[in-house]
């Protein structure tokens, strides 16, 4: 008999992951903090520390406005990039799925042919035992019966 070694966990403080963590820190956490904390200091300096500044001001309000704006359409664009993705790809799969389907249930009946060939093979002994035995019962059975009719 067989012994497995034990599944071993992967060890959480290894060097490779303190590496990752920071690497992940400096290349991503730390610039996009930096980013966002950026862009609320230009807010902020445009609507107090310009001199003169009031929300009347024409130049101000658009300013702000494009702040605003500018990272709705990112996400936008980044949405819009992923639908037409998923349309190109839908419509290749559209053109491929009719063969690759034919190709599938082809394969599927290839297996359920095997299916019910094994299980035939499997079920052919057992058949074959209780054929046997019901032709013992009977022989048996007409044996007797023929020996208490010429008994009477």
């Amino acid at each position: 008999m067989e012994t497995k070694a034990p599944v071993t966990s992967i060890p959480k403080d290894t060097p490779s992951l303190k590496a990752h963590r920071r690497q992940r820190f400096w290349g991503i956490t730390l610039p996009v903090v930096l980013a966002a904390l950026l862009v609320v200091a230009c807010v902020v300096w445009l609507s107090l520390g310009s001199p003169g500044a009031s929300v009347n001001n024409p130049a101000l309000s658009q300013a702000l406005s494009v702040l605003i704006i500018l990272p709705m359409m990112a996400a936008a664009l980044i949405f819009f990039v992923l639908l037409a993705g998923l349309v190109f790809g839908l419509s290749r799969l559209y053109k491929v799925l009719p063969g690759v389907s034919a190709q599938v249930l082809a394969f599927f009946h290839q297996v359920l042919a095997y299916t019910r060939t094994g299980a035939n093979m499997a079920a052919r002994p057992v058949i074959a035992f209780r054929s046997n035995m019901s032709r013992v019962n009977q022989v048996i059975t007409s044996f007797d019966q023929r020996i208490r009719s010429k008994g009477k």
